[in-house]
């Protein structure tokens, strides 16, 4: 009864040592906005954060330069990872960013990975009671361009980007030099940076025109130049009226989602890409696109850029496209985790019959050594009963041996008679 506690004693410790050595795994993953509802302008932060022996993700959807990862640990434990993102919020709208693919854990299970985060952007609200728009903290990013466009009206220059800042009267008609146009909307307006008379000065664009306006009769009386500075609700939103009227990269998706007023995008392609497959078509049909830098894409960081030519080549908005083409082979990644499951696999079953080898020779081994205590004790049980009997024989020799003594008379009596 002893030796059964033994080994159940045994049994016990085993089990626990060995769910002592096996980690409970819980890999996981998400994606999260540092607030759901923000204004145009303010700043917005996308955590992506997994934790996991093995990941395949890619992380895309509007207002962030996508991204993809896939990779592993180097001894397959789970190890966590944090990538964060900026979303462009210069755009009023509601943007959701998407987390896809599948996370591995250290014991081999494969889990799919699919979450989202939404984050509402709106206008700025006015709460100073004035006028005045809000100014950017910060200059809006700005693509080169070179061509001549002329005042439509009689309207200000302005020193910086802000409809608040110090003005430049000029006519209409007067002749400017664009150099550059900014890839988004700054306090609702596109702007772009003109040379005039020697110095750089900032124009709403759509106050400007590419054709010359008549020149008006020295008797008509010129409008309030203070009541035209500024462009109207409609005029805004026939900003852009010279650019692209849509851009698709077959099989891809641009980040952000195409609109003819934002001039940057980026796409994240596969290893084996070499050129993307661009359908560009310009607003108007007179204006031509030319597509530089599409040719043999290199791994890491790519630009490819589109140029809108009018009839006269003269250049009338720029569009950017940033390539990240992905150094890393994802069906290479899939085999290695592939790999890397089944090893793991193996190292448990070895591990698992080592310990059952290990608690069946420790079994054979105490009932051997039951059954030798039972043989010694059956050989002590034998020695002693025949040292008994010994024992029992002499004290029956001894016996007889005092009844002679005793009775000597007898045996004569006996040996007369015969």
């Amino acid at each position: 009864m002893k030796y059964k506690k033994t080994i159940t004693m045994i049994l016990i410790i085993l089990i626990i040592l060995l769910f002592a050595n096996i980690k409970i795994q819980a890999a996981s993953a998400n994606i999260t906005a540092s607030t759901n509802t923000a204004e145009v302008g303010n700043n917005v932060t996308i955590t992506v954060r997994f934790s996991a022996a093995a990941w395949n993700l890619k992380v895309s959807g509007d207002g962030i330069d996508g991204a993809a990862y896939a990779s592993q640990t180097d001894d397959l434990s789970e190890a966590e990872t944090v990538k964060t993102f900026n979303l462009n919020t210069s755009k009023s709208g509601k943007y959701t960013i998407t987390l896809k693919g599948d996370i591995t854990d250290a014991n081999g299970v494969t889990h799919n990975i699919d979450q989202s985060c939404t984050v509402t952007i709106t206008e700025k609200q006015n709460t100073g009671g004035t006028s005045e728009k809000p100014q950017e903290k910060k200059e809006p990013n700005f693509t080169k361009a070179n061509k001549t466009m002329y005042a439509s009206k009689d309207m200000n220059l302005r020193e910086t980007w802000s409809t608040s800042s110090k003005a430049t009267k000029i006519d209409a008609g007067t002749e400017l030099t664009v150099t550059a146009t900014s890839t988004n909307k700054v306090n609702n307006y596109v702007w772009y940076k003109v040379v005039y008379n020697g110095k750089t000065l900032y124009a709403a664009s759509n106050l400007l025109t590419s054709t010359k306006p008549q020149e008006t009769s020295t008797n008509e009386e010129p409008e309030d130049p203070e009541k035209i500075e500024e462009p109207s609700n409609e005029e805004i939103n026939k900003v852009v009226t010279e650019g692209l009227k849509t851009l698709e990269i077959e099989g891809f998706d641009l980040s952000p989602k195409f609109e003819s007023g934002i001039y940057e995008y980026s796409v994240v392609v596969k290893e084996d890409i070499t050129s993307l497959n661009i359908k560009a078509e310009t607003i108007n049909e007179t204006k031509k696109v030319v597509i530089a830098g599409n040719d043999n894409l290199q791994e890491g960081e790519n630009l490819i850029t589109l140029i809108v030519y009018n009839s006269k080549d003269e250049v009338e908005a720029t569009y950017q496209i940033n390539v990240n083409k992905n150094t890393l082979d994802l069906s290479s990644v899939d085999q290695i985790i592939k790999d890397a499951t089944k090893e793991a696999k193996i190292k448990a079953i070895i591990f698992i019959s080592l310990i059952t080898i290990s608690v069946i020779v420790l079994i054979i081994v105490l009932i051997l050594k039951h059954k030798m205590k039972n043989k010694y004790d059956s050989e002590d049980y034998e020695d002693e009963e025949e040292s008994n009997n010994n024992n029992f024989f002499d004290y029956e020799k001894e016996i007889n041996s005092v009844e002679q003594q005793n009775n000597p008379v007898v045996e004569k009596k006996k040996g007369k008679h015969f």
